[in-house]
């Protein structure tokens, strides 16, 4: 980025603080800016803040104040030129010309100082470091640190500004390292920086960066990643140590810093956190961000001394501008009132969990968009309900989990899976079982793979069994092989869950052949193959035969004349060809394959009943599905179940709700203009079926003028999104709070 280019004022950059905020997070975000104008007072970052702050009241649309802020600081620093910038663009915004062409003028003047100009760097380095309302943290942090190296290289800085953009170069490396895909390369570079700036005059600067050298001495990377990176840089004068680390002794070159500080470096080795943190205490004891980030290292070894830390916090200061303290030591006493330490009587338990709610309240008042904080919440009313008002508090927690629910936009997978996890259990309480069933398969969908807490998965496949064991229907055991497979696929525990249903499932299987549902039937025998005996085995080839032969045939038919000639026994395939085992019976083969369809009771088929009912007036569907045969398995017992059961809407699908005998295409037909919405189930398979395009196609050709869009696009893998189909705003299922998103969409208002 060229520096003689790069336009002065906040306004030239693309900040989350003016495009994505709500009013509550910038009252927040004020406050905190509010606060650090007082410990960086003596020093010209103090501009940066003031401009921030300036920023922040244009984005609340206070532009008396922003202007009030802006002129403040050219009384200060007449030649500021992100203030110059800054009230330029707000007096063209307002109309005032004049005033606009004054402040261009003394810009232009004074935009030819290196000072100036370097000036201008640190703070736009400090604004996008600050800006921390975007998911995409590590963009902003290069760019912030990008920012800060300019205004170092521009050499119009004092020596005391240079160590103020080394200390928050540091921080940037510190953040980007602690993000989940951090590199022993930002680790080392935070290292360098914040030890230059440990000799700053500015005490807020030197605690700053103790207590951020604390945080590195406590999260270290694997010695070996140190090692490549320092030999990556071929640097001769590395020294060479010999350092234990996770319970093995590796040589280990340390970060050359180490050398120059024996205090930093006794830290280092004893892997002494605790005595970087200490320092920064020492050196600014009211400080509540090292206090803040002190507790967030050592809660996993002692809470008490977490809970003191942050006490002493909130004691000095109380305000939204200190919520992260608030809301760390609310999830403390969550934990250990969720946890329920021998230590702890009921009467403490009941203490911990009404300061955990007292603080979550708290928090959720000052910025009530966060569904993090609302789920957590509802758990504290959940836990509550266990120990007092048991009725009113587990109310609360269903009432606040419902909220939390339709805020997840900004929820990471895990976080998501969680606030799931917690509403299945708190619904499986209140005696809701099937609504439980809805949320722990929300929560599946989000865990990782072969995640250690596997209580979800447990708890889904226990009530699914349940609910096939009280009625032995087939769609229960379909719903519930579905989910099996899904488990396996997450988690390896669970191998033998089918095991007492093999024989039940060989019998879906084959009711789904004779119906027709092969992709279905393939899917159950795929999932329960490797729990069979021998015998079974034999019995399940033979219907893997059967499926291949019949979707030959259903190949044949589909490519054949509209009189549906009889396909010639030399036109169907040899079962020589076919990929199962040569030692199956030719005679049993065919005799599976080419038996009449037998005759299922409707109370027996694989799939929901519809209910009698939709919800929007005026239509007899809420929703037509338009899938390939491929992604059956996940609309009948992943989509339906979700849509029907959990929220009450009646769909439509050809399989279950086409009758027998009728024009297929004469069906399509009615049953998209009979439905509110058509969902598109777009994945691999839907794009190279030329139905699935026709009939998406026909949804859009049927929409009445002056109505909404009728085609809402669910996306179920990786794929490419067709171009009409791309013009609508998409469903993502691998988003699943998106699922909270549908049910409001198929719901007229």
């Amino acid at each position: 980025m060229d520096t003689m280019e790069e336009p002065a004022g906040f306004f030239s950059l693309h900040l989350n603080i003016q495009e994505q905020s709500t009013s509550s997070e910038l009252n927040v975000k004020l406050a905190s800016h509010l606060k650090r104008i007082n410990s960086y007072k003596d020093i010209p970052i103090q501009f940066a803040v003031k401009n921030t702050i300036g920023f922040i009241y244009t984005c609340q649309s206070n532009y008396y104040e922003a202007e009030k802020k802006f002129e403040g600081i050219l009384k200060e620093d007449p030649r500021n030129l992100n203030a110059l910038a800054n009230l330029e663009e707000l007096c063209r915004r307002l109309k005032r010309t004049k005033d606009s062409k004054r402040y261009r003028t003394q810009l232009k003047d004074y935009s030819k100082y290196d000072a100036c100009k370097a000036r201008c760097l640190v703070e736009k380095g400090y604004i996008v470091a600050f800006d921390t309302y975007d998911v995409s943290y590590e963009v902003n942090y290069e760019l912030s640190t990008n920012y800060f190296e300019q205004a170092i290289r521009t050499k119009g800085l004092s020596s005391e500004e240079i160590k103020t953009c080394h200390c928050f170069i540091g921080i940037n490396y510190v953040r980007k390292y602690l993000n989940p895909m951090h590199q022993a390369e930002d680790y080392c570079q935070s290292f360098e920086h914040l030890f230059e700036a440990t000799t700053s005059n500015n005490k807020k600067i030197q605690a700053t960066c103790w207590s951020y050298l604390g945080n590195l001495v406590g999260y270290k990377p694997p010695a070996d990643k140190i090692m490549e990176y320092q030999q990556l840089l071929q640097d001769p004068t590395s020294n060479t140590e010999i350092y234990q680390y996770t319970r093995s002794v590796r040589k280990l070159r340390v970060p050359q810093t180490l050398e120059k500080n024996s205090e930093l470096k006794d830290y280092w080795y004893r892997n002494d956190y605790r005595g970087c943190f200490e320092k920064a205490l020492t050196i600014l004891p009211e400080d509540t961000d090292t206090l803040n980030k002190y507790a967030k290292v050592i809660v996993r070894k002692n809470k008490k001394k977490a809970l003191a830390l942050l006490h002493d916090s909130i004691c000095f200061d109380p305000t939204e501008s200190n919520w992260y303290a608030h809301q760390m030591r609310a999830q403390i006493y969550m934990q250990i009132g969720e946890d329920e330490y021998e230590e702890y009587k009921e009467a403490d338990t009941i203490h911990n969990l009404q300061m955990a709610k007292d603080d979550f309240v708290r928090i959720c008042n000052c910025t009530p968009d966060r569904s993090t904080q609302l789920g957590q919440l509802a758990q504290v009313y959940h836990l509550l309900s266990h120990y007092e008002n048991p009725d009113s508090n587990m109310k609360l927690a269903l009432a606040t989990f419902t909220q939390a629910l339709q805020k997840t936009d900004e929820v990471s997978s895990h976080q998501y899976k969680l606030l799931h996890e917690w509403h299945g259990d708190c619904l499986q309480e209140y005696d809701e079982q099937l609504q439980a069933i809805e949320s722990y398969k929300r929560a599946v969908e989000c865990s990782w793979k072969n995640e250690k807490r596997n209580n979800t998965m447990k708890n889904l496949l226990s009530l699914l069994r349940n609910k096939y064991d009280q009625v032995k229907s087939d769609k229960d055991l379909g719903e519930l092989v579905y989910w099996v497979y899904v488990c396996k696929e997450k988690n390896d525990k669970f191998e033998e869950e089918l095991k007492e249903y093999t024989s039940s499932i060989i019998s879906l299987a084959e009711k789904c052949i004779a119906r027709k549902n092969l992709d279905i039937a393939d899917h159950f025998l795929d999932v329960i193959f490797s729990e069979l005996h021998e015998e079974q085995k034999n019995r399940v080839k033979t219907l893997k035969l059967a499926i291949i032969t019949e979707k030959h045939i259903m190949t044949l038919v589909e490519q054949s004349n509209d009189d549906r000639a009889k396909v010639s026994d030399e036109e169907q395939p040899s079962l020589s060809t076919l990929s199962v085992e040569d030692n199956l019976s030719e005679t049993s083969c065919k005799q599976v394959a080419m038996q009449p369809n037998v005759e299922i009771q409707a109370e027996h088929t694989c799939m929901l009943s519809p209910l009698p009912q939709a919800y929007n007036a005026g239509f007899e569907y809420d929703f037509f599905v338009c899938h390939s045969p491929k992604d059956s398995i996940w609309v009948y017992y992943n989509l339906l179940t979700k849509l029907e059961t959990g929220y009450n809407l009646k769909g439509c699908v050809e399989d279950r709700d086409f009758l027998p005998g009728e024009s297929i295409i004469n069906s399509r037909t009615t049953a998209i203009k009979k439905s509110y919405k058509v969902l598109a189930i777009v994945s691999k398979d839907f794009l190279n079926n030329d139905q699935c395009q026709h009939q998406y196609q026909q949804a859009m050709i049927t929409r009445e003028p002056g109505t909404p869009p009728k085609v809402i696009p669910i996306k179920i893998d990786d794929c490419t999104m067709p171009d009409d189909l791309a013009l609508y705003t998409c469903i993502d299922v691998k988003k699943s709070y998106d699922w909270e998103k549908l049910e409001r969409i198929l719901k007229c208002p």
